[in-house]
């Protein structure tokens, strides 16, 4: 039951429009390790489809950029980076509202 109950909520996951990247992620793989140490199979194909279906569409450039990564290693090295990219542009935003 606990299986179901983690995989219902990788499947609803969605990146809420007021968070950044980084912290998507944080709570993404923080469902992917509790399956995984469940002892399910989760394969590092289906987590990259998932965050790229999931991203909101200001992120539709960076989605690009990350769909022919295929593993997760790949994956995971591309974090850091989008997510320096994502805080320079929110601070470009910022200084630009003021």
């Amino acid at each position: 039951m606990q299986f179901l109950n983690l995989r219902r909520e990788f499947e609803l996951l969605r990146m809420k429009e007021s968070k950044t990247i980084k912290e998507y992620f944080d709570r993404l793989f923080v469902v992917v390790n509790k399956i995984i140490m469940s002892c399910e199979d989760l394969p590092d194909k289906r987590i990259v489809e998932k965050v790229l279906v999931s991203l909101p569409e200001r992120y539709e450039a960076k989605i690009s950029s990350l769909e022919d990564l295929r593993s997760y290693a790949d994956f995971s090295n591309r974090v850091d980076e989008l997510s320096t990219n994502s805080r320079a542009e929110k601070n470009v935003e910022t200084r630009v509202e003021y």
